[in-house]
C-alpha cells in the first residue's frame, strides 16, 4: 500500500488524540502504511522504541509494537 492524502490524515488525527504533533511517512510495512508520530515538545529526546502509526487499507490507525517498530526501522 503507498501512502496518500487519506492514509496521512488517519494518521495524523490518531496521532493527535494520543498527545502527539503530527506525523511523518516511514515505509510500507506488511500492506500498510507506517508513519512516525513525532512531539516537538520532545524534539531530539529518546528513550525506548519510536512510535509508528501503521494505516490499513480501511483506514484504520494501530500503534505498532516493539517488534514491529523494529522491523520497520530495518526497512528504512
Amino acid at each position: 500500500m503507498k501512502p496518500n492524502k487519506q492514509t496521512y490524515d488517519a494518521a495524523v488525527r490518531f496521532a493527535q488524540s494520543s498527545g502527539f504533533d503530527g506525523v511523518t511517512f516511514d515505509a510500507e510495512y506488511k500492506g500498510c502504511v507506517a508513519y512516525h508520530a513525532y512531539s516537538e515538545e520532545l524534539e531530539g529526546a529518546c528513550c525506548g522504541y519510536p512510535h509508528f502509526v501503521i494505516v490499513d487499507g480501511k483506514l484504520n490507525c494501530r500503534y505498532s509494537t516493539p517488534d514491529e517498530a523494529l522491523q520497520i526501522i530495518d526497512l528504512t
